[in-house]
């Protein structure tokens, strides 16, 4: 059992002498001091009862400003006013602060089936005194029933109705601000079955959208007022864009696939799979991450920290075409629709990664770093135009890998020594290793050295190379034992040879891994040069006169 406090609020037609205020006619009645005038004046506008031939209980359900949740119930009372008028009625409100409600799983439901409501003002002034305004909060207590009854009635519904349903459900914000609302047609009791159902494919947090009244009939509410679900005995005489006959549990609807929302897309497939257990803590997890891709920046919930990783992947692998549109906000503007489209598609093939660092919130870096990792992955070339979006992007927030990146499919040799200058050693490494095997690079692998031989002028006394210098070398050396095609090895080594006896020593300990071919190209540049480095002489078995040295027969891959 459950023991809850809630406000009230009685609104009623009386004469004057029971008035508060000392005026007869319809008005609050009584309430809890804790109500603001503004939270009165709000529960007023909705307490509308026309009077009709069956005079049925109307119940009603919405949110009020603060997180608060009413739930009323208001019927007719059978006897005239004073002056003989019919078409008086009691409305008695139950005002829950979101902590409370949150303990009632969010939904009104167990409320309308287990409390007593106010019927006759003899039972409202047995709770104060006539002609005085207040009333106590009221305590209730509830036993938890109205979801296990709504997963039974659930499993009654069709399944391609129960998704229209759920989608009526998922998008009440939606209609609410289109100021259009569910037609409920039916007998009430019928009508809160369907609404159970609705209920229940809510996230929590999505069910204080979900306002409704059973019996709207002849209202006529302050503009401000709407209401999600409105219900009435009868079908409509003329077509409605929403409605559900809850008698024969029939639906229409404009809402289709093309409106799901990443939150409805993993409900949809909880359905398809009929698995429909009472997680409230994975739809919790779900509507987070739909607010994540869908929701403004400012919106976001707090992530729960329970989250499972598996869950994430999940709804991400559902959802994959909506994280990859999420990723790429941030990419710039006036890229073309081919690069644009190439984007897409990577990202959606990482769909789980990217959605795990879309929930720390991806800063524009991030976005950088996918760019920089699919044009490595695909090995893209790029038009001048998008060279020059994506360069413009790096001005205001650089990226130096990406800016090397660039400059390597720019053929711009000079710009990307350069900037191979500003990497980290791990970085430095990452882009030579990734570009080292293109069949045909935009920039030979030998111009990646980070030094080039300095001007005649300097060479009488020639700047030592720094530390960083040394060690990229060594990482190009052990890179371009692999890659450096054999003829190229004429126009490296120079490069080597400024940067020290230890450049070069670590390069004759790497020759043994190179090709005949390579070799031959190596020992001929040292040969016709002036290029000390003994032991790398040695290595390439310069102990015989250059004059005796044949060229091998090229590699059938070289062949032209």
């Amino acid at each position: 059992m459950l023991t809850v406090t809630a406000a009230q609020h009685i609104f009623s037609h009386v004469p004057a002498e029971q008035s508060p205020q000392k005026r007869r006619g319809f008005q609050t009645l009584m309430r809890t001091p804790a109500l603001t005038p503004d939270l009165v004046r709000a529960i007023e506008n909705r307490a509308l009862y026309p009077a009709s031939p069956e005079n049925p209980t109307k119940r009603q359900f919405y949110a009020l400003p603060g997180q608060l949740a009413a739930v009323a119930q208001s019927v007719a009372l059978p006897e005239p006013d004073e002056f003989g008028r019919k078409g008086r009625y009691l409305t008695h409100t139950l005002v829950f602060d979101a902590a409370t409600f949150a303990q009632l799983g969010a939904c009104p439901l167990d409320v309308f089936a287990q409390f007593r409501f106010a019927a006759t003002l003899a039972e409202v002034f047995a709770q104060g005194r006539v002609g005085h305004a207040d009333i106590p909060p009221v305590q209730i207590t509830l036993e938890p029933q109205w979801e296990a009854r709504a997963m039974q009635l659930a499993q009654t519904w069709p399944g391609d109705r129960l998704s229209q349903l759920g989608r009526l459900a998922w998008l009440a914000s939606t209609l609410q601000a289109q100021r259009q609302s569910v037609y409920l047609a039916g007998d009430a009791a019928a009508q809160l079955e369907a609404l159970s159902v609705c209920f229940l494919l809510a996230a929590p947090r999505q069910r204080f959208d979900l306002s409704f009244d059973t019996h709207a009939l002849g209202c006529e509410w302050p503009r401000d007022v709407t209401f999600w679900a409105q219900g009435y005995a009868a079908l409509p005489e003329t077509p409605v864009p929403h409605l559900v006959d809850v008698t024969r549990k029939q639906i229409t609807t404009r809402f289709g696939p093309r409106d799901d929302t990443p939150f409805a897309v993993w409900m949809l497939n909880e359905l398809t799979a009929r698995r429909l257990r009472t997680n409230q803590q994975e739809q919790t997890w779900a509507l987070q991450l739909d607010m994540c891709l869908h929701g403004a920046e400012g919106d976001r919930p707090p992530f729960d920290a329970s989250m499972s990783d598996a869950f994430v992947s999940r709804f991400a692998q559902l959802n994959a075409a909506a994280v990859a549109a999420r990723w790429l906000v941030q990419a710039p503007a006036g890229l073309s629709s081919g690069l644009l489209q190439t984007l897409l598609q990577h990202a959606t093939a990482q769909a789980p990664r990217l959605l795990s660092v879309l929930r720390e919130r991806a800063h524009i870096s991030d976005c950088q770093e996918f760019v920089f990792q699919t044009l490595l992955d695909l090995r893209l070339t790029l038009s001048a135009a998008d060279r020059q979006v994506l360069t413009r992007w790096l001005t205001a927030a650089p990226h130096p890998g990406l800016s090397a990146l660039l400059s390597f499919l720019a053929q711009d040799d000079k710009a990307y020594a350069q900037n191979l200058l500003t990497l980290k050693l791990e970085d430095y490494q990452y882009i030579i290793e990734r570009t080292a095997a293109w069949p045909q690079p935009p920039v030979p692998l030998w111009k990646a050295l980070v030094r080039q031989p300095a001007p005649v002028w300097q060479r009488l006394s020639p700047q030592p190379p720094t530390q960083d210098e040394r060690d990229k070398a060594e990482i190009w050396i052990r890179i371009a034992a692999r890659y450096v095609a054999a003829e190229d090895w004429e126009k490296a080594l120079p490069a080597l040879a400024c940067l020290g006896d230890d450049t070069t020593d670590l390069l004759a300990a790497v020759v043994g891994e190179f090709n005949t071919y390579a070799r031959f190209y190596l020992g001929r540049t040292l040969s016709e040069s002036k290029i000390p480095a003994p032991a790398l002489r040695a290595a390439v078995g310069l102990a015989k006169p250059p004059a005796l040295m044949a060229a091998p027969e090229q590699p059938a891959s070289r062949r032209k």
